[in-house]
C-alpha cells in the first residue's frame, strides 16, 4: 500500500488543480505555497517527476501518473477532405507537346509551320498544354464588349480540331487557367448553374465527341519520369527566377516541363555529389506576341516534342521563328 505523505498530497493536489501546466510552473507555485516542504524550486520540480514517474525509473511504486487528455487515442479527430490528384500518363511514342493558342488570338503561320514539323517527323500524337482557347469574354479584368463572343472562340475550337484530327491517332486537351474561366465565370455569377452537367468546361468544349482525351485543370502529366504541367499550377512567383524552367525546378525539385509564360528556356540542375542530373524546361506560344495587354514583353512562339518509352523519355525543344522552326538554344 503506498504511504501517504505530505508532499505527495501537496502534489497530487496541484496536479489535480493544473493538469495540463508545465512542471516547472507547478514546480514554482509549490516552492511559493510550501516552502517549509519544498524549499527551493528544484526540490519541488524533483519531486514533481517522482511521483508522476519522469525520473527513468519505471518499477517506481506510488506515482501520481498525470491524465494527459492529449493523447491521440482519447481524440476523435473529424476526417478531413482530400483531393485525389492522379496523374495522367502518356503511352509510348513520339508526342507533339503544345499550348497557349489562345483561339482567336493565335498566330497562324506558328502553328502552321509546327503542324507540317509534326507531319514531316510522322509524330502521331498532340498533346495540348492548355490555354487553346483565350474565352476574353470570361475574364475577371475589364474587357471590350466588342471583342469576340465565347460561341465564336469554341466554333474556331472545333474547326481546327476537325481539321487536324485526321492527322494524329491521339490528342490531349489539357485544361489551362483560360479554360477555367469558364468554371469561374459560372461559380460567380450563376453557382445555381454549376451543378448542371452541361455547363463542365469539357461538356461545352464538346472534346469526348470528337475523341480527345481530358487532363483536368489541376491534373499533371507524366511523360515517362517527366512531369507536365500547364503552368498555372506551380503558382505565383515563378517568373523571379532568371528562366521559367529553373522556376519550374525550384517548385517542384524534379523534372518538368511547362508552357503558360510563353517563353522557350532550358535548366539544367546537378546533384552535389554529380550523380543525377535534372532538366526543366518551358516552351513558347502559338498566340499573338503583341496583345494589348502586352505588348512589349519577352514572349516567343514555340512547342516540344517528347519521346516516350516507359520511364525513359526524351525532350526536344523547338522555337518558332518567321514561320522557320528551329531547335531551341
Amino acid at each position: 500500500m503506498t504511504r501517504e505523505t505530505p508532499r505527495r498530497q501537496l502534489v497530487a493536489n496541484v496536479l489535480a488543480d493544473f493538469p495540463h501546466a508545465p512542471k516547472q510552473t507547478l514546480a514554482r507555485l509549490l516552492h511559493e505555497r510550501h516552502p517549509i516542504e519544498f524549499p527551493t524550486v528544484e526540490s519541488a520540480r524533483y519531486t514533481i517527476r517522482y511521483y508522476t514517474n519522469s525520473t527513468g525509473n519505471k518499477s517506481r511504486k506510488g506515482t501520481l501518473l498525470m491524465d494527459d487528455k492529449r493523447k491521440p487515442s482519447t481524440l476523435k479527430i473529424p476526417k478531413g477532405d482530400r483531393t485525389a490528384r492522379k496523374a495522367w500518363v502518356a503511352h509510348d511514342g513520339q508526342w507533339l507537346v503544345t499550348g497557349d493558342w489562345h483561339l482567336p488570338y493565335h498566330q497562324e503561320a506558328a502553328i502552321d509551320a509546327m503542324l507540317h514539323f509534326a507531319t514531316d517527323a510522322n509524330i502521331r500524337n498532340l498533346y495540348l498544354n492548355g490555354d487553346i482557347c483565350d474565352f476574353y469574354q470570361a475574364s475577371m479584368w475589364m474587357r471590350d464588349p466588342r471583342l469576340r463572343d465565347m460561341q465564336g472562340e469554341i466554333d474556331m475550337l472545333h474547326e481546327i480540331l476537325d481539321m487536324i484530327r485526321p492527322h494524329f491517332d491521339k490528342i490531349v486537351y489539357k485544361i489551362g487557367n483560360h479554360e477555367y474561366r469558364l468554371t469561374r465565370k459560372l461559380f460567380t455569377c450563376v453557382p445555381e448553374l454549376a451543378v448542371l452537367r452541361q455547363f463542365s468546361v469539357d461538356k461545352v468544349l464538346d472534346l469526348k465527341s470528337r475523341d480527345i482525351a481530358i487532363v483536368k485543370d489541376k491534373q499533371r502529366a507524366k511523360f515517362g519520369g517527366l512531369s507536365v504541367w500547364h503552368g498555372h499550377e506551380l503558382q505565383k512567383g515563378l517568373t523571379i527566377p532568371v528562366n521559367i524552367a529553373r522556376g519550374v525546378w525550384l517548385r517542384t525539385n524534379e523534372r518538368g516541363l511547362c508552357s503558360h509564360w510563353h517563353r522557350t528556356s532550358t535548366h539544367v540542375e546537378v546533384s552535389g555529389v554529380g550523380e543525377h542530373t535534372y532538366t526543366c524546361y518551358s516552351i513558347g506560344c502559338m498566340c499573338d506576341l503583341s496583345p494589348d495587354y502586352a505588348p512589349v514583353n519577352k514572349w516567343n512562339h514555340g512547342f516540344a516534342v517528347i519521346g516516350v518509352e516507359g520511364r525513359n523519355y526524351e525532350v526536344a525543344n523547338y522555337v518558332v521563328d518567321r514561320g522557320k522552326v528551329h531547335a531551341a538554344g
